[in-house]
């Protein structure tokens, strides 16, 4: 009976937590399969030609998932005088802003453009009046749908119209555009217009969205199914050594 409990007690601990590291491992398989997939979609949906933005009677129904980096073009005015800025850092010219400008369709519902990076020096618009482009305009950009935000993030400061994290209606409201009176898109688009990378930036610098999509979970899957491994060798090497030292002691009898 005390030999069983040598054997049972960690036979029932290893038991579960192989099938646990083993179920982790499915999971990251699913997940590679899926974000596989989902490359592949967006892929194909950049390369596709830009297509007129859906209407507001779809807005509530779009689906992140669906139109996620969607090349669109839409034709309005832009409101220069509300203009939101979030805070970024570029790659080459450091710490600024992306220029967020509530874009009127219609005279009846708004859109959230991101016209691009200014660096911090022309946060003003006086600094920057070649770029502020008046009359109706047609606008190519991408699809993309608010950030969240996390613990490390800052606190936004409407007041000064600076944001640390794209909210859309946030956005919106604080530049005088309120959801119950103008339909308001739930994406942003993030414009694709491109002048001259130089200083001084006469207008914002266009085409700063990242398509990020890490996909690690190859090496998730190798992790989980690594330690289950490990795990039943560890287990057979222990059972082998356990079965040696017994056989003496039952010679012995």
């Amino acid at each position: 009976m005390t030999q069983l409990k040598v054997y049972l007690i960690p036979t029932l601990i290893c038991l579960p937590v192989l099938a646990f590291l083993v179920s982790l491992g499915n999971w990251q398989m699913e997940r590679l399969t899926w974000k596989k997939n989902l490359i592949e979609v967006i892929e194909a949906r950049l390369a596709a030609p830009a297509q007129i933005v859906p209407p507001p009677v779809e807005w509530d129904k779009l689906s992140s998932d669906d139109y996620m980096y969607q090349p669109v073009f839409i034709e309005g005015v832009f409101d220069h005088r509300v203009e939101q800025f979030w805070f970024v850092h570029h790659e080459k010219f450091g710490p600024g802003y992306q220029v967020i400008t509530p874009f009127v369709i219609g005279e009846e519902r708004i859109v959230m453009v991101n016209r691009g990076y200014i660096p911090a020096s022309q946060q003003a618009s006086a600094t920057r009046q070649d770029g502020q482009i008046s009359g109706k305009v047609r606008l190519e950009g991408l699809m993309v749908w608010p950030s969240e935000r996390n613990v490390f993030e800052p606190p936004d400061e409407p007041d000064n119209n600076l944001w640390f994290v794209k909210d859309v209606n946030a956005m919106a409201e604080n530049a005088g555009y309120e959801k119950n009176s103008w339909p308001i898109a739930p994406f942003f688009i993030d414009s694709l217009e491109k002048p001259e990378n130089v200083f001084p930036v006469q207008a914002p610098i266009g085409g700063q969205t990242r398509v990020n999509l890490p996909n690690r979970h190859l090496e998730y899957v190798v992790t989980w199914y690594g330690l289950a491994l490990a795990l039943v060798i560890v287990y057979v090497q222990w059972l082998i050594k356990q079965t040696n030292r017994a056989k003496p002691e039952n010679e012995t009898e």
